[in-house]
């Protein structure tokens, strides 16, 4: 259950570098105390007060920032996910309507924008992601103990930092696909082939242990770069997003599935048709059955160029 927490600190963005450092001695003991109260935060649904704690140790971690990588990268990955999942149907941060200023704040906001927005976790997602992305090679290559003592707590026994880093690059990829930012959608299918292909698709979403809610948006941003470059592969991307749309808490609006139902019934060069036995009923999108066998709509199809007879 979400937290109902009475206080309200500024999130990472607007933290300075005020915040005393500890010794050397303590440094990773208190990271990893901070790690492992997170941790349970999250796990308990407390998310503003492990969002708290994990900027505090990133902030930190600055006067020292190269002793132990790998516990503020733990911190980003974290912050990543508090975030991700924030934005898809949990939001607690509220945009600052402070001209220019492009942060965000929990604090002191009039009541007209009070209101929690997703778009600032969003954009604390991007911030996050993209700590944890800058401090992968430190991370990846640092001892993971200090002292004879694990540098992680002990929930955190089995943390990949490939899984990890994996979740980064599909955090932002959903970000993308929600801003429609087709350059860097791009950017990432064509350095992430295992996207291209519904079973490897899949495949790297569950190493990387990406929510159920991210799920359509991610196909949804595949789909939007595929139908530029392969139509075919574009549609199964385009008709399983469809199909988990329900996963993405009312994120993934009406107007988002327009677009793709648009593309497979008008806009691509092919008509997709049913593909069991002998049915050739060309595809509905928006009904979950084929209209002629009844059969559940599936990845089962036969792609014809429009003008071309269905044989």
């Amino acid at each position: 259950m979400q937290s109902t927490l009475r206080i309200h600190r500024a999130p990472l963005l607007l933290l300075g570098l005020g915040l005393t450092s500890c010794t050397t001695e303590a440094l990773f003991t208190d990271n990893r105390a901070k790690l492992q109260t997170a941790y349970d935060q999250i796990d308990a649904g407390e998310f503003e007060e492990a969002t708290w704690e994990l900027e505090q140790l990133i902030v930190q971690s600055e006067h020292e920032p190269e002793r132990y990588p790998l516990q503020r990268y733990v911190a980003a990955w974290l912050l990543a996910r508090i975030h991700t999942d924030a934005s898809l149907g949990r939001p607690f941060l509220t945009e600052s309507p402070r001209a220019g200023t492009g942060v965000f704040s929990l604090q002191g906001m009039p009541s007209n924008h009070s209101r929690p927005s997703p778009i600032a976790h969003q954009m604390a997602v991007t911030y996050s992601a993209s700590l944890g992305r800058q401090w992968f090679t430190d991370a990846s290559e640092a001892e993971t103990t200090a002292e004879g003592q694990s540098l992680l707590p002990e929930q955190l026994d089995e943390f990949s930092i490939r899984s990890a880093q994996a979740y980064l690059t599909l955090a932002m990829f959903t970000v993308f696909s929600r801003f429609d930012f087709s350059e860097r959608l791009k950017e990432v299918v064509t350095g992430v082939p295992e996207l291209k292909r519904i079973a490897t698709c899949d495949q790297l979403m569950s190493f990387a242990g990406a929510s159920d809610s991210m799920r359509p948006w991610i196909y949804r941003g595949v789909f939007r770069y595929l139908r530029e470059v392969d139509e075919v592969a574009a549609y199964k991307f385009g008709i399983k997003a469809l199909q988990t749309a329900r996963l993405a808490q009312g994120t993934f609006t009406r107007a988002h599935k327009d677009d793709i139902e648009q593309w497979i019934n008008e806009d691509a060069s092919f008509d997709f048709v049913c593909g069991k036995g002998q049915c050739k009923q060309r595809v509905i999108p928006s009904e979950p059955r084929c209209l002629a066998c009844q059969q559940t709509l599936s990845l089962d199809f036969l792609a014809v160029p429009k003008g071309r007879s269905v044989r």
